[in-house]
């Protein structure tokens, strides 16, 4: 063995040898890259949220039911993420659990936004040219319901994975890396769409073409480097273990087991024993989606028509259609806006929380969604194009929504996990409880694409339906002070401090 013993003088005089003791440079933490594909699924929302509903009225579909095709957010998250999160909390595939959905969802949601981007294209291909618009729309509506049910499919498994492979210590930093990637791929998305790519290389291609083949691959590379850098240990056939085995279950565990056959008694029974305050959040939750759900579909339709008065329905070379466009770009820089507020609060947010406390910041959080959906009615410039200050009073008030988005992806996250963790049955099931939870942010979409219709056909103007999602955001934020759903966190809040900063995770 002596042949390859190395002694310091001959390491010290050998290049090779030298390197070779180099130390290695430090792995990423790994919530960073656990949490990575986060930053895709959040790149595709952004296009989707940006263009998805300017382009589905060029198709042709009339702008009072556009609501509507933003139904298959809401069943998605009722239908699909429930039964993936059943599936994966029972997988035995050699990958593990949670990755086999995510990689199966990130294709699905590839080749959907690729499909409802080139919808013309193929139905020129596959139709008579006399029934191209109609089946360009149909394959629009088709894939735009595909593009959601497949971006369900990877989130409910993504939350469990972190939840599944974080050491506790780790949890919370993760899900602020997840509050962090959602700000980056909203900016990023913001972006790609404030940016005429048509016009700036003479391209062949539309601006959604480019925006959604660009957010197709974004979200292929880093689904990529979530499933190889993180590892899971496969399922046996035995039942999942408890949070730890080293515990006797509680007597909460025994009376589950002991409840009588009938599955409505043992649902009820379970339903109902899930640790405060998950009902109370999820209830907050239902309060602040039917906010966001009235900014998602109509933002930029209200900054293409309310601010810039255009028309989409006049050919592209009439200047109403050219100030339409210039609308939806600069809706997208005020996306983009949103992505950089959410950075920047998600930095600070959890000095914040263990400054003020949780009810505090969480109000505060609430108080600014609904003032900035209830001032969009407000915001009527009266000369077309609009001044530079409208431009930016527009810009900002859209930007500030990124404090509620930093807030909402992560506090409320941790509260219901803190209380999941407390209890050992729970814990062990987490996949369909998140996705239970998952509920709360898709039941408002459901009751906002019905009612938004209702909302303008009385006033064929989407700033009234942003000013009724303000009010439920008003009712959101008197919950959190009601139900007082910061009890069952322990101080030093686990989002922040030494447990989990921003800085402590190395991207602030």
């Amino acid at each position: 063995m002596t042949t390859f013993a190395v002694t310091a003088a001959s390491a010290s005089s050998s290049p090779t040898c030298a390197a070779a003791t180099m130390p290695r440079p430090p792995a990423p933490p790994p919530q960073l890259l656990t949490t990575l594909a986060m930053a895709g699924v959040q790149v595709c929302y952004a296009a989707q949220i940006n263009l998805g509903t300017t382009h589905l009225v060029h198709l042709g579909l009339p702008h009072k039911f556009a609501s509507l095709a933003w139904l298959a957010g809401p069943l998605a998250g009722l239908i699909v993420q429930p039964v993936v999160g059943f599936l994966s909390d029972n997988c035995t595939h050699p990958l593990g659990r949670r990755r086999p959905f995510i990689i199966v969802g990130a294709l699905l949601t590839a080749l959907s936004l690729l499909t409802f981007s080139n919808a013309t294209q193929l139905a020129t291909l596959i139709s008579s040219k006399e029934n191209v618009d109609a089946v360009s729309l149909a394959l629009a509506v088709v894939s735009f319901f595909a593009l959601d049910f497949s971006i369900q499919a990877i989130q409910a498994p993504l939350r469990a994975l972190v939840n599944d492979v974080m050491p506790p210590a780790k949890l919370s930093s993760a899900n602020s890396c997840i509050s962090f990637y959602c700000g980056v791929g909203n900016l990023v998305g913001g972006l790609w769409t404030a940016v005429h790519w048509s016009s700036l290389y003479a391209s062949l291609l539309s601006d959604i073409q480019i925006v959604f083949a660009l957010s197709a691959i974004f979200l292929i590379v880093t689904t990529w480097f979530t499933v190889w850098s993180t590892q899971e240990q496969p399922l046996t056939t035995a039942k999942p273990p408890l949070l730890n085995s080293s515990v006797s279950a509680p007597s909460r565990l025994r009376s589950i087991s002991a409840l009588p056959s009938s599955l409505s008694s043992r649902v009820y029974n379970i339903l109902r024993g899930i640790p405060d305050p998950f009902w109370g959040v999820f209830l907050i939750q239902l309060c602040t989606w039917c906010g966001f759900f009235t900014l998602f579909v109509y933002v930029n339709s209200w900054m293409a028509h309310n601010v810039f008065g255009g028309d989409p329905a006049l050919p592209p070379s009439d200047p109403k259609r050219q100030l339409f466009d210039a609308g939806v770009r600069l809706g997208g820089t005020a996306n983009a806006t949103t992505a950089v507020v959410t950075i920047v609060y998600s930095a600070i947010l959890p000095r914040l929380l263990n400054t003020f406390g949780i009810t505090p910041v969480y109000v505060f959080s609430q108080l600014v969604e609904a003032f900035t959906l209830m001032a969009a009615i407000n915001i009527r410039p009266g000369a077309f194009p609009p001044s530079a200050a409208w431009q930016l009073i527009a810009v900002g008030n859209i930007g500030a929504f990124g404090v509620v988005w930093a807030t909402t992806v992560s506090v409320p996250w941790t509260i219901i996990m803190t209380a999941l963790d407390s209890d050992p049955y729970y814990a062990a099931n987490k996949g369909l409880f998140t996705t239970l939870f998952n509920v709360s942010q898709s039941f408002p979409q459901l009751v906002v694409a019905f009612i938004a219709p209702l909302i303008l056909a009385l006033r064929d103007d989407s700033s009234y339906v942003m000013f009724v999602g303000g009010i439920a955001a008003l009712f959101g934020a008197v919950l959190v002070v009601w139900l007082r759903v910061e009890r069952a966190v322990p101080k030093p809040i686990p989002i922040s401090g030494k447990v989990a900063s921003m800085s402590s995770i190395h991207v602030s």
